[in-house]
């Protein structure tokens, strides 16, 4: 858990695959502790889009990412510079559940409102 939490810190993911059961936090903690880096960063961009209104647009990309665009960074010519513009720290990971024990509809509903997008049964088996 304290691992899952550290790596989502440092790191932007699409997809995290969360235990429910990990020694030291757990995956649901894990998992509320990642939503809530994530708000804070969407709040602290949202500021600094704000305060930059009067010099600079800023543009809505989806529902949870904002990208302040200025005349100068139209400009640049070093790719790594563009990728890191259209990079977005603001993107929410998916993140399911995990669990060895069996889920019926309240508990599986009792995920989806601890900030869980889904929530699946290990061992996965995969269909052919």
């Amino acid at each position: 858990g304290c691992q899952a939490v550290a790596k989502a810190t440092e790191s932007q993911f699409d997809l995290i695959l969360m235990d429910l059961n990990m020694p030291y936090k757990g995956g649901v903690e894990a998992t509320l502790e990642i939503r809530g880096q994530i708000q804070s960063r969407q709040c602290q961009w949202q500021n600094k889009a704000a305060a930059a209104s009067g010099r600079e647009e800023a543009k809505a990309l989806d529902r949870n990412q904002f990208q302040v665009v200025t005349e100068k960074s139209h400009e640049s010519s070093n790719p790594d510079e563009e990728k890191s513009r259209r990079s977005s720290p603001l993107a929410e990971p998916y993140i399911v559940a995990l669990t060895a024990s069996d889920l019926d509809r309240e508990e599986r509903a009792k995920l989806m409102a601890q900030k869980f997008d889904d929530a699946f049964v290990s061992p996965i088996t995969p269909e052919v």
